[in-house]
C-alpha cells in the first residue's frame, strides 16, 4: 500500500461470498486503516468460495473502465476450484492479470478458534490449515500470472509497479524497501483486489 502511490486500489474479502470493503480509490491510507478491524468472524457466514470474489474484482475493474487491471489474491486455498478457475479465465479474457500470493505452509498450522483456543474436529483433534500450492499455481496460471510466496513479495511489488506504469515503476523501484511483512502480508497495488483465507480455515481476508 505504501508503494502504491497514486495508483488506484480496492479491497475485497471473501468467505462463503464476496464483500467489497473499499471500491477503487487513490486513498491507499484509508484502505490501510480498514485492515486492522477485519477479522474472520465479522463475515455473515464462513467459507472459501473464491469465484464470487474474482467476479467482484472484475466488476470493480470494468466499472472504472480499467482494461489491464492487476488482481492479487492472498489465500491458503479455496473450496470451489471449478468455479474459481472459470472466474480466473474470465478475468484474463477481460485483460486483467491474476496474481496469487500463497499464505501458510504445506505442513500446516493449528486453526485458531474464536475464544483463544484451537479448532478441533469431531474426534477432538486439532484441525490444521494447509496451503494447497499446486491448486494455487494452477489458478495463477489460468489467470495469466504466477504464484508468489510471502518471502517473494518485494519482487511482486516491483512487477506490479512496472505493470502499472513502466517508466514510473522503474523510478519507484529504486526506493522500495521491505523490512517485514505482518501475518498475511495484506497489501494491494494498482487496481488490486485482495482476498485471502486468513487463519480461520477456511476464512478470508
Amino acid at each position: 500500500l505504501t508503494a502504491a502511490g497514486d495508483a488506484r486500489v480496492a479491497l475485497v474479502v471473501f468467505g462463503d461470498d464476496a464483500y467489497t470493503v473499499t471500491p477503487l480509490t487513490r486513498d491507499a491510507a484509508t484502505v490501510h486503516a480498514l485492515l486492522s478491524p477485519l477479522k474472520p468472524d465479522i463475515l455473515p457466514t464462513p467459507g472459501d468460495s473464491l469465484a464470487p470474489a474474482l467476479d467482484q474484482a472484475g466488476k470493480l475493474l470494468r466499472g472504472s473502465a480499467v482494461s489491464h487491471g492487476q488482481v492479487v489474491v492472498l489465500t491458503d486455498g479455496f473450496d470451489d476450484p471449478a468455479a474459481a478457475f472459470s472466474a480466473a479465465r474470465r478475468l484474463r479474457q477481460s485483460g486483467a492479470t491474476l496474481r496469487v500470493v500463497a499464505i501458510g505452509t504445506q505442513k500446516g498450522a493449528p486453526l485458531p478458534g474464536g475464544t483463544g483456543s484451537f479448532v478441533r474436529d469431531a474426534e477432538g483433534r486439532t484441525r490444521l490449515a494447509r496451503v494447497d500450492l499446486e491448486r494455487l499455481m494452477q489458478l495463477a496460471a489460468i489467470g495469466g500470472g504466477r504464484l508468489t510466496r510471502l518471502n517473494e513479495l518485494p519482487i511482486l511489488i516491483k512487477t506490479l509497479l512496472t505493470a502499472d506504469n513502466p517508466r514510473r515503476g522503474a523510478q519507484r523501484q529504486q526506493n522500495i524497501q521491505v523490512s517485514q511483512w505482518r501475518d498475511a502480508g495484506i497489501w494491494l497495488l494498482p487496481i488490486v483486489f485482495l482476498c485471502a483465507a486468513f487463519l480461520d480455515r477456511r476464512g478470508w481476508v
